[in-house]
């Protein structure tokens, strides 16, 4: 069951290791139970956990998701591939530490890296940002981005742009209605 579909009542199995991040080490468990109220989460981060018994009941309706190999480290990973005798991702062959969408803002600097070894991606980044730009242009939309390359720059936080906005700034092409539906 894909995690971004509707899932009540049923379990979604991930591949998130706390090894991955701080962040995912502090903040993700083997079982979690996500709901819209923060307060109601359910977190079982291990077998050594206070939080943990030895049967366990939700009744809190919401997703719930296991992380099998939340506790493995990278060797784990890897002696598991070999083991098994796994196809894995060619780019991992070549120094990739993780695989995702190619220009993910999640990767940070190696976007850059990324786009050196598949220009093709940056080129079609650049276009797709242009014709963004004709869209809001030709509805009599302004924007601080003067080309294509402007809001890529931009957006891999290369550089600071005269009058750069915030995400959290209402652009004035954004609609009324498009404001008051949560959309920006």
């Amino acid at each position: 069951m894909l995690k971004e579909n509707s899932c009540r009542d049923r379990f979604i199995t991930t591949g998130v290791r706390w090894a991955e991040s701080v962040k995912r080490k502090n903040n993700r468990g083997v079982f979690e139970n996500f709901v819209s109220d923060p307060s109601k989460k359910i977190i079982l981060n291990n077998d050594n956990d206070e939080n943990r018994r030895l049967f366990e009941n939700c009744e809190l309706k919401g997703k719930r998701i296991c992380n099998p190999i939340v506790d493995w480290l990278d060797r784990d990973v890897w002696e598991y591939i070999r083991s098994e005798r796994l196809e894995i991702n060619p780019l991992y062959e070549v120094g990739f530490y993780r695989v995702g969408c190619l220009g993910c803002p999640m990767a940070g600097k190696n976007r850059w890296t990324e786009f050196r070894l598949f220009p093709t991606y940056q080129r079609a980044y650049i276009r797709a940002f242009g014709k963004m730009l004709d869209v809001i242009h030709s509805g009599g939309g302004k924007t601080k981005w003067r080309t294509p390359e402007d809001v890529f720059s931009w957006w891999m936080e290369e550089k600071t742009i005269e009058g750069q906005i915030s995400l959290f700034d209402m652009p004035d092409w954004i609609s009324d209605n498009e404001k008051g539906a949560g959309i920006m």
